[in-house]
């Protein structure tokens, strides 16, 4: 999945979905940010798509 920028600053966007909220408007998302640390944060579930080719 990708995360929007906006929702955090992410590195590449790139990113793993590990949980979604009761109510899914949050989901748990896990990436580099941009000093690439790995960071294990909730966001909106409106800022997190599926990763296309």
């Amino acid at each position: 999945m990708f995360v929007d920028y906006a929702a955090a600053e992410v590195w590449s966007g790139k990113g793993v979905l590990t949980e979604v909220s009761d109510d899914e408007r949050m989901c748990r998302v896990v990436f580099r940010d941009s000093t690439l640390i790995t960071r294990n944060k909730w966001v909106e579930c409106t800022k997190v798509h599926p990763r296309t080719r």
